[in-house]
């Protein structure tokens, strides 16, 4: 589990065991993906937290990410039959989004609402009707709720509508409007106040401003405005030459048919979204996805360009190319998700500071030593390390019972006295002389350039180790 997945998970356990869930701006962002991951959780783990498991959570964002494919359907008017079928095919061989189509943080679910927000808005073109304005508003009010990057992706739709849209597009009934934004509302009342259990809730939302724009100056995440350009040129760049193509001619079809001012839309959107994540010092892979999704819509457009104009050598040309273009996408695609030697690697762009699977050693380590004593699992455990780099342990020692987390060795009461004490590398002296020269040490990689000490009674150490020597044939 990546740090931020575990961070996530186990703010789950509150909300699974007692029904409670209270918003915190700080890294925790909206509630829909805890509420959403608690029906799942009941049905597969029931409420002990400890039987929930990272393929029950992570199933969660991967029903987002056929979410959006399935979202993508009423768009088949414009983008016709072959348009569509290309665009639904670039999200599912995308390698960005396959990636984090199973990873459990709000990103894909702020994608689908996307998808949502731009069906409700086609759908209202066509038609205006107080139906597709709550639609409009159900969407707004839920990506808020996901995540409050959702007002990048306001804000660049109704810029590029500004600058696309013709003044009779402004031109709808005030009644429509007001629904939109009522809908809105009540959606963010409902989720912030924890369904009108926390009314304070909505309160720390707009508290959260200051907190969210002075970590968009960077915040330990600081990268240069072209960092996004590298996944996009690197492994998404099939999708990205098609996005051109159809952002292209989304710009040279100046009619004023609502499928032609819908796409030219997306085509000022796409690359005006990714301007603002891009101009945002605070940087990290998955934000690229909602930019990267508008990019597929155009992509598909695209491709129903190049068909055309093909004509009857299309059988020859453009159909060869897209086919290289998909099987591309899908190994480059199960290459970062799926293959075991690339997938935590460093180099994988998409595999952010990603925890080392020498964790898991680790962790098999520590159920070897708590198999051999007396209080197996509720034998006492110290963690003592600074900042985040106690994550994901939380989430993978939630099963032990006397855990406690410190950031110093100094802080640990001397009346707790651990058999087993997990420190990172800034605290190794202080915690060996706390457990004294009685002790087993061995280091392990937690995440790139990150390493942590496991500490253990030399005792209970030499026990777990005549065992394993034992029961070996």
């Amino acid at each position: 589990m990546h740090h931020d997945e575990a961070n996530q998970a186990l703010r789950c356990k509150p909300l699974l065991s007692e029904g409670l869930y209270r918003y915190e701006s700080f890294d925790h962002h909206g509630p829909t993906l805890y509420y959403l991951a608690a029906p799942l959780l009941l049905a597969t783990c029931g409420r002990n937290f400890d039987d929930c498991t990272e393929i029950a959570l992570r199933s969660v964002t991967a029903l987002a990410g056929i979410a959006v494919m399935l979202l993508l359907l009423p768009l088949r008017n414009v983008l016709g039959g072959t348009g569509l079928a290309a665009a639904m095919a670039c999200v599912a061989l995308s390698p960005g989004l396959v990636y984090f189509s199973r990873f459990f943080i709000q990103e894909m679910i702020l994608v689908a609402l996307t998808a949502g927000l731009l069906t409700a808005l086609w759908r209202y073109a066509c038609l205006p009707s107080r139906r597709w304005a709550i639609a409009i508003g159900l969407a707004v009010g839920l990506m808020i709720a996901t995540k409050e990057t959702a007002v990048l992706t306001f804000a660049a739709l109704i810029l590029a509508a500004a600058a696309t849209c013709q003044r009779s597009c402004w031109r709808r009934p005030t009644a429509h409007l007001l629904w939109a934004f009522a809908t809105a509302v009540v959606v963010l009342g409902i989720f912030y106040t924890s369904f009108f259990s926390n009314w304070r809730g909505p309160v720390d939302l707009i508290a959260a401003i200051p907190i969210y724009l002075n970590r968009a100056g960077g915040g330990g995440h600081d990268h240069p405005w072209w960092w996004y350009f590298r996944p996009l040129t690197q492994h998404e760049w099939p999708i990205l030459l098609l996005a051109l193509t159809g952002l292209i001619a989304a710009w040279q079809d100046r009619s004023d048919e609502p499928r032609a001012v819908f796409l030219r839309l997306v085509a000022v959107a796409a690359p005006l979204l990714l301007a603002f994540y891009s101009l945002i010092h605070y940087k990290t892979p998955w934000c690229v996805m909602s930019p990267l999704f508008l990019f597929t819509i155009l992509a598909g457009h695209g491709f129903a360009i190049l068909i055309r104009a093909a004509g009857a050598w299309r059988f020859f040309t453009v159909w060869p190319m897209m086919g290289a273009a998909l099987m591309i996408l899908g190994l480059t695609a199960w290459q970062l998700s799926l293959s075991p030697r690339v997938r935590s690697d460093a180099h994988n762009w998409y595999a952010y500071v990603e925890t080392s699977s020498d964790l898991l050693n680790m962790l098999a380590r520590i159920e070897r030593l708590a198999s051999q004593h007396p209080q197996g699992r509720s034998l006492p455990v110290a963690v003592v390390s600074p900042g985040e780099n106690i994550w994901p342990l939380p989430w993978y020692l939630r099963r032990y019972r006397q855990v406690g987390y410190w950031t110093s060795a100094a802080e640990v009461p001397g009346t707790f006295l651990p058999d087993l004490v997990i420190g990172s590398a800034e605290e190794s002296e202080p915690v060996a002389r706390r457990l004294g020269p009685d002790r087993h040490e061995k280091y392990y990689g937690l995440r790139p350039g990150v390493l942590i000490l496991l500490y253990c009674r030399s005792a209970l150490w030499q026990q777990a180790l005549d065992t394993t020597i034992t029961r070996k044939p």
